[in-house]
């Protein structure tokens, strides 16, 4: 994805800027297409007003068309300014998701100052762990212990609801903290998951915030990807 969109860019011709990206460069280690529909259809309303005001913008020409094929979507222009989008892709969800709440002054890059259930951008050196190889990577022993304790507890409560998870942990060193977020396996099914584990790269985490623990803060993961270093 590269960098995020500036807070202070607001106009749909920035906005579709910022959505293109070489998908190619980027593996994407985690995709919550639950979590993305959900919360993609919780702002659709929204969604529906920028997309009306990014055709009004740029004309809705094959420009605009070719911009958002390169960020991953799917769709084909009619007659006009009418463009019809597949929204139900889980990608292009979180694409357009991340787009409207970074006009909208979100997500927080300041994980320890961000509030709670606020959408969160994570990015900076972190890696990708195996849940029984974590004391093997770079992290302080408080920290892995933490970490260890919290996914034991998530566990526990999805057996509860007649689920058995196993939680990957994955972790980037903000300018602002560390961010955890715990990937449920099944999210990482056809992903090229072991190539990453335990390399350093730069992971940026698009979640939302759940609590501050005493060194780390943790996040509800949404679409973690990673940029090789």
């Amino acid at each position: 994805m590269g960098l995020p969109m500036p807070k202070d860019s607001h106009s749909a011709d920035e906005i579709v800027s910022w959505l293109t990206f070489p998908r190619h460069t980027y593996p994407n280690l985690y995709l919550n297409k639950e979590r993305i529909h959900d919360r993609f259809t919780g702002y659709a309303g929204a969604i529906s007003d920028f997309r009306r005001t990014m055709e009004r913008a740029t004309g809705g020409d094959a420009t605009v068309d070719a911009v958002f094929v390169k960020a991953g979507f799917k769709g084909e222009a009619s007659s006009g300014v009418d463009v019809a989008w597949d929204m139900g892709d889980p990608l292009a969800q979180s694409l357009v998701l991340r787009a409207y709440v970074a006009a909208n002054d979100e997500p927080a890059d300041d994980v320890r100052a961000a509030k709670a259930n606020q959408f969160v951008l994570a990015r900076g050196p972190g890696r990708l762990s195996h849940p029984s190889a974590l004391a093997d990577d770079v992290l302080p022993a408080a920290v892995v212990s933490e970490v260890e304790a919290e996914g034991e507890a998530q566990s526990a409560i999805a057996k509860l609801t007649g689920d058995d998870p196993t939680y990957w942990p994955a972790y980037s060193n903000t300018a602002n903290g560390l961010a955890v977020s715990l990937l449920g396996a099944q999210s990482l099914f056809k992903t090229d998951i072991r190539s990453w584990l335990h390399a350093d790269m730069t992971l940026c985490i698009f979640g939302q915030k759940i609590k501050d623990q005493p060194n780390w803060v943790l996040l509800q993961p949404l679409h973690v990807w990673g940029e090789p270093n």
